[in-house]
């Protein structure tokens, strides 16, 4: 038996979540029982998961946190060794929000698993004391190992007989989104930072090979070749682009790299390298195969992105559309390479936003992106959706970059930090966003004092924002 579990629930949410419990255990041999109210929930006494990545540096101490770590499906990180999260004993529960229904069937799913001998249900008043970040003695080490479902060569088989008959300028007629030839958004950085001519190019998930295409056409004394997991891709580029220089490989992030050390002059990749599950052996296989003087351009969504519009919930855990930029920046010091982030100002679509159906989102959102400038080197900030990594070459890591610490919570502070740089528009539609995010998770009012009380750097923001007031309006409007 795994002894006593605790479950620490705000005061004034016991009532309505105590009688859906009562009702979910009536028939089985432990009853959860309920404790006298707690005037202070000390966080640095709680017991805690460490989670951690596989492949990567990144690390969270937390607590389990209903319903930000409770497992749903399609996540990046689902489970470890097969078991969800709350199904690992030995952390403390901390209840934020939620359905009632559902949590109690997670809770009594998760006693039989864990075989806890007894539940105590604790109501707290206050939020007080410090969560640690870094590891301590006692706490539970969880790993993650990212989990991502590649759909596009799904796709590109249905549509594979079309995409080869029509011509290039009709594929978006299929309805497939990944037609376009990115070649004109990389070429500033290429032209700018590329030390020398190129002898081998590469580009990695190179999809239908347009890209790649362009490329052998611009660098027609340098070998070009295409990579991509995808049979079906490949079948379309190499029916479709014919250079004398011109190659298409099949390839997965999997797989030690086919090429030798120092061997590649120019490596462009477009949306492919966040879908890595292991980060730093993707980053330490593309460096090593790069030259001494060699570039990488890489444009894909990076993990901060996600981290500032998604939150809270992304309060403990990573998003599954994520690169991570202190991983990547580490590899490339240790070769020796400058990094610089820029952001892609084209790559902005209100889909990626949970508030996109606001009649007021949309208002706001089509204005602010109206407003920005499509010009390649512009900075990268956190808010921001897609971005370039420009690493190698003439590349020169500047004091000033962005790349946020591997230590979540130390990240998350920083990164919602740029709440308050943000023109006003962005603040707006930032709010909305959050309170969209909340709403969505059923969050209780007092979710904002736990999350400003684990996150003091940015409690004024979360106080913003997380209104107490309208967080239980919200709650009431879906009662």
């Amino acid at each position: 038996m795994a002894g006593t579990h605790r479950v620490f629930i705000p005061a004034a949410q016991i009532g309505p979540l105590y009688e859906r419990i009562r009702e979910a255990f009536k028939t089985e041999a432990v009853s959860p029982r309920l404790e006298k109210p707690m005037p202070v929930l000390n966080l640095s006494g709680l017991a805690c998961y460490e989670l951690a990545v596989v492949g990567s540096s990144w690390r969270c101490r937390t607590p389990f946190i209903y319903p930000l770590l409770s497992t749903r499906p399609n996540l990046a990180y689902p489970e470890w060794r097969g078991r969800p999260l709350e199904h690992i004993p030995g952390a403390d529960w901390v209840i934020l929000g939620g359905n009632p229904e559902h949590f109690a069937d997670v809770l009594l799913d998760a006693t039989k698993n864990c075989d806890w001998e007894s539940v105590s249900l604790i109501p707290y008043l206050k939020v007080g004391g410090q969560l640690q970040r870094k590891r301590q003695e006692t706490d539970v080490p969880v790993r993650l190992k990212k989990v991502w479902h590649f759909v596009n060569h799904v796709a590109v088989a249905r549509i594979m007989a079309e995409l080869i008959d029509l011509p290039e300028d009709r594929w978006h007629e299929t309805g497939y989104v990944a037609v376009q030839d990115h070649y004109g958004k990389f070429s500033p950085y290429i032209e700018a930072r590329l030390a020398n001519a190129p002898k081998l190019v590469i580009e990695l998930g190179c999809g239908l090979g347009q890209t790649t295409r362009s490329l052998a056409a611009r660098f027609p004394d340098a070998k070009v070749i295409g990579l991509d997991v995808s049979r079906e891709s490949l079948t379309v580029a190499r029916e479709k682009f014919r250079l004398p220089n011109l190659e298409y490989r099949e390839f997965d992030f999997a797989n030690r790299f086919a090429f030798e050390d120092g061997s590649v002059d120019l490596i462009v990749s477009s949306s492919a390298l966040n879908i890595s599950d292991n980060q730093m052996r993707t980053a330490a296989e593309t460096f090593r195969i790069l030259s001494q003087d060699g570039l990488l351009v890489n444009g894909c969504i990076f993990e901060p992105f996600h981290t500032y519009w998604d939150f809270p919930q992304s309060a403990f855990r990573l998003s599954r559309s994520n690169l991570l930029l202190d991983d990547w920046l580490a590899a490339a010091t240790k070769h020796g390479n400058g990094m610089e982030l820029y952001h892609w100002t084209q790559a902005q679509s209100d889909h990626y936003f949970a508030a996109s159906k606001l009649d007021s989102f949309k208002t706001l959102y089509g204005a602010w992106v109206q407003n920005i400038e499509h010009t390649p080197f512009v900075p990268y900030d956190y808010p921001q959706c897609t971005g370039y990594m420009v690493v190698g070459g003439k590349a020169v890591t500047g004091a000033s970059i962005r790349v946020p610490a591997s230590n979540h919570m130390d990240a998350l502070e920083e990164i919602l930090g740029s709440y308050e740089r943000s023109p006003e528009p962005m603040k707006e539609l930032a709010g909305m966003n959050w309170i969209t995010v909340a709403a969505s998770q059923d969050l209780y009012p007092e979710a904002g004092e736990y999350l400003s009380a684990c996150l003091p750097g940015a409690a004024d923001i979360i106080g913003q924002v997380l209104d107490p007031g309208v967080l239980n309006h919200l709650r009431h409007l879906a009662a």
